[in-house]
């Protein structure tokens, strides 16, 4: 007798994934089962499911992709609120952007994110995590001749859902399993690529439709808006040769490991629909490469990353005759920032988590040469323009350098993520770079910090609080709370703390609106002895507790949390010899609990 078809279900999907199969039967089939395949089809969990009819409980036929690391029934179904989704996110999943849970709401089955936007509570049904491995792309040059390598640490199938990634460059022992997953998480990245052409030529086309919409008399006022139109057709041509490049290099790597194109661990298929956010991104690329990569980023450059690697050549000098320094740069976004302090002599390891931005980063570190790719970075920024000539046909030539020519480390993962991997104190300095408004949990990234820091490391600083997260779901802080943290609990002394004005962000020349930001450029030393995460705190209560590493770096605490919930469920299930007969009447029962209430307290001082 089934006593949880959902949860065999989930049990068949998960066991199936990790034996590496592509297709899993599941029976009997139910409305709750279909609705919850759905919310995994919609992040990307699953393929495509088909319902068979047999005349009896009905079958359901899952596409499998790969990505499951865990998933499983929460029993029994606990009601939360809506703000108590942090604490349970915090027990249940390895981080925030790690998986999902999953709830039965008055909205129907959805997971917590959608849950919270929707500002309503539910019961709890499923808990899942990613597998998602940790890729990291090394540049080596041995012999005068360059050697470009890219390791995969696939996690392994036994791991907990609270396990975290491994960032060693080792390959792996099973080539199979190497081979497996390759590259397959870009698939979203390299979809929305496939089709920048198309979709960007459609919105040119729409914009040529409106014009046509005209009266005559009103288009003969700007007689060359049309040769402007085919001017940015020929811009976007000249931008899709860079992503015909890209994506022959992604699918030939793909190919070369024995795996599809078409299909990845995570994301989306390609050739699926593209929404807006991922074209607004793709479109952004450009940009990102005349910022980072070309002469007419110099000057963003300088005003950004100059004045912090100033600060890091003067705090953290390199001497010669001992090790490098090692720099951690998260947040990397096209990876130019740690390549600077590479070509400075440092030993620079860096990571990011957004696939459209590390995929291009991959790629001009592995295959691109100096002055090899011209393109039309504002051909899409058709607000706030001048002169069309001037700016949205202007063309610039990337790299400006050779991006083969220094190594260092740039890990697929997510910065706390990275961190939990990491030892302790293996890190002398922690480099932030319009990085840290973009924490969910702004202490998350701080506690990360104080981790990986050694004794006397430093926390060079520098960007605004734009906070890109909307409110309800980031902690906001202003600086002014973000330093007294840092001074009175955490252990940092200030070297350094100015306002840094004028700091252009992927801004056209002549804009009439361009992105500046006037950014808080801090670098503080840490001393590990005045950090409270690492030692008692007896300010406010007199009662301390030591704790060896921050609290987020405790693992598998869903396994933790299940632990005492089993205890609790055994101890409700074999209740105390005072009260193991049930009394038969309410009067009985107010008696019992009356005299219960008169039991002395022991622990009463």
């Amino acid at each position: 007798m089934r006593m949880n078809i959902l949860a065999d279900a989930l049990k068949s999907i998960t066991n199936a994934d990790r034996k590496g199969k592509r297709q899993v039967l599941i029976r009997p089939s139910s409305k709750v089962i279909i609705r919850f395949l759905q919310v995994m089809q919609r992040h990307g969990y699953i393929g495509e499911f088909e319902l068979v009819d047999d005349h009896r409980a009905g079958k359901i036929v899952v596409s499998l992709i790969g990505r499951i690391n865990k998933c499983g029934v929460i029993s029994p179904r606990f009601d939360l609120r809506h703000n108590q989704f942090d604490q349970w996110v915090s027990n249940l999943l390895p981080s925030r952007q790690f998986g999902f849970m999953v709830l039965t709401t008055s909205y129907g089955i959805m997971d917590h994110v959608e849950a919270h936007k929707k500002h309503t509570g539910g019961k709890i049904l499923v808990a899942m995590a990613d597998n998602k491995p940790v890729r990291v792309f090394t540049t080596k040059k041995v012999g005068g001749v360059t050697i470009n390598t890219v390791t995969i640490s696939p996690p392994s199938s036994s791991s907990s859902a609270a396990s975290s990634p491994s960032t060693s460059t080792a390959t792996s022992s099973s080539p199979k399993s190497s081979d497996e997953w390759v590259l397959k998480c870009c698939t979203t990245a390299a979809n929305a690529l496939e089709q920048y052409r198309d979709n960007s030529l459609k919105d040119v086309e729409l914009a040529e439709f409106d014009w046509s919409g005209l009266p005559a008399h009103q288009q003969d006022l700007v007689p060359q808006f049309l040769v402007r139109i085919e001017e940015m057709r020929k811009a976007i041509e000249m931008n899709n040769i860079v992503v015909t490049s890209m994506l022959r290099w992604h699918d030939s790597y793909l190919k070369a490991h024995s795996t599809s194109p078409e299909n990845g661990c995570c994301g989306t298929a390609r050739g699926s629909p593209v929404d807006p956010q991922h074209q607004s991104m793709i479109e952004n690329m450009f940009l990102q490469f005349a910022r980072d990569w070309s002469s007419a980023g110099e000057i963003e450059r300088q005003e950004c990353y100059g004045p912090m690697l100033t600060q890091l050549t003067t705090l953290l000098p390199i001497d010669k005759a001992a090790r490098a320094p090692v720099v951690l740069v998260p947040g990397s976004g096209f990876s130019r920032l740690p390549w600077e302090t590479t070509r400075l002599g440092y030993a620079t390891e860096a990571c990011e988590c957004s696939h459209v931005m590390l995929l291009p980063a991959m790629y001009i570190l592995t295959q691109c040469h100096k002055n090899q790719h011209t393109i039309s970075p504002y051909v899409h920024t058709t607000a706030n323009t001048t002169s069309a000539k001037e700016m949205m046909f202007k063309q610039v030539t990337f790299p400006d350098v050779e991006p083969t020519q220094f190594t260092f480390v740039l890990t697929d993962t997510d910065f706390v993520q990275l961190c939990k991997s990491k030892p302790s104190q293996s890190v002398d300095c922690v480099m932030t770079c319009f990085f840290i408004d973009t924490a969910y949990n702004i202490f998350d990234y701080m506690e990360a910090i104080c981790w990986v820091l050694k004794d006397g490391g430093l926390w060079i600083n520098l960007g605004p609080l734009h906070w890109v997260h909307p409110p309800r779901e980031s902690i906001r802080l202003t600086i002014e709370e973000i330093q007294s943290c840092m001074q009175n609990k955490l252990g940092f002394s200030f070297l350094h703390n100015t306002v840094h004005p004028y700091c252009h962000y992927c801004s056209p020349p002549t804009s009439l609106m361009p992105m500046v930001f006037d950014c808080q450029l801090w670098a503080a030393r840490f001393t590990r002895a005045s950090c409270s995460l690492f030692h008692p705190d007896t300010s406010s209560t007199g009662k301390g507790r030591a704790q060896s590493r921050p609290n987020w770096s405790i693992p598998q605490q869903s396994d933790r949390y299940r632990h005492q919930h089993d205890e609790d469920s055994a101890e409700s299930h074999n209740p105390p010899a005072t009260s193991s007969k049930r009394p038969r009447h309410r009067a009985q029962q107010q008696q019992q609990s009356q005299s219960s209430n008169r039991t002395p307290n022991t622990n009463r001082s």
